[in-house]
């Protein structure tokens, strides 16, 4: 598994997106006859994943400009997203604030504008595990979806408050939906990971919940929405506020493609919040010193965070 580590850093270091990725990317822009009524506006290329992190992508039905429009591509895996940010085959993205803060390190042209989310992870164990609290997780094979996730810097401070480390454990990056069969099949002890993978998980009586996020940290960060620095014009900053407000009033679970029976127990137990999408540097500066601490990163010690966030909320 020790191939899925380079994964995340892989991508981060490419100069140009996949051929394949890149086709696809830029065969979804292509205007439709909708698109000419409208007057062939200029379609704004939005990453995001199928996780209910992700709900308010259906910002894209309430986005009023006059010379923009928002097109969604989904990414099933973080690192391909990033890549794709990174070589400019997207123009805005819902992103992990880890990897996003690795971006700009790297000089990748982006701000950050808001939260996408509040909470919304879950730590996971066998249905049939006896493993019923976190010093128990001593020396177990662990999944998180990359050592760039706000789930590997929540894992940490779970395994402080029993006195372990990261150090105390096996830790495998791997992509969510690959985490519920490594359960299954006893490759993982656990796994941390955003919804609804748990609550999906739960439903088919793979996994069992030791931990939401929300009373780890409550309100604590995720993802954030960044923009490549080119696009931010007043009118479209304008647009993307008002849509993205819209949208947080009214969720539409259908446009991340899970289930709604699966979203709604999600958003019935209040395990994800949008209800407060201001960012908040603190849990960025916390994010930025874990990197460090943990020395994920080569220059993460030279980024400014004044020249990253640009508050949008």
């Amino acid at each position: 598994m020790k191939h899925r580590r380079d994964i995340l850093k892989l991508a981060l270091n490419l100069p140009l997106v996949s051929l394949p990725l890149a086709n696809s990317l830029f065969a979804s822009t292509r205007p439709t006859t909708s698109d000419l009524k409208k007057g062939l506006k200029k379609g704004l290329k939005f990453g995001y994943l199928p996780i209910a992190d992700h709900l308010l992508i259906s910002a894209q039905d309430f986005f009023d400009n006059k010379t923009h429009t928002l097109v969604p591509i989904k990414f099933s895996a973080w690192s391909d997203l990033a890549e794709a940010f990174k070589a400019n085959a997207i123009d805005l993205a819902f992103i992990l604030a880890p990897i996003a803060l690795e971006l700009k390190a790297q000089n990748t042209p982006i701000k950050a504008l808001l939260r996408a989310h509040s909470d919304g992870s879950s730590l996971n164990v066998r249905l049939d595990s006896k493993i019923e609290s976190f010093k128990e997780l001593k020396g177990k094979k662990i999944a998180v979806p990359s050592r760039f996730s706000s789930q590997y810097f929540l894992l940490d401070r779970i395994l402080h408050k029993s006195n372990l480390t990261l150090k105390d454990i096996q830790t495998i990056d791997m992509s969510p939906p690959e985490m519920q069969a490594a359960l299954y099949h006893k490759s993982i002890d656990a796994f941390i990971v955003a919804e609804p993978f748990g609550v999906i998980g739960n439903l088919r009586k793979i996994s069992k919940t030791l931990a939401y996020s929300k009373d780890i940290y409550p309100n604590h960060s995720c993802c954030i929405l960044c923009a490549r620095e080119e696009i931010l014009t007043p009118s479209i900053i304008a647009s993307l506020k008002d849509s993205l407000h819209q949208a947080s009033m009214h969720l539409l679970p259908n446009k991340v493609g899970q289930k709604d029976a699966v979203i709604k127990v999600v958003l019935d137990k209040h395990l994800t919040s949008f209800d407060n999408l201001r960012l908040k540097r603190e849990h960025l500066e916390e994010f930025k010193d874990f990197i460090i601490r943990e020395k994920l990163s080569r220059k993460m010690h030279n980024l400014n965070l004044d020249n990253f966030i640009e508050d949008i909320a």
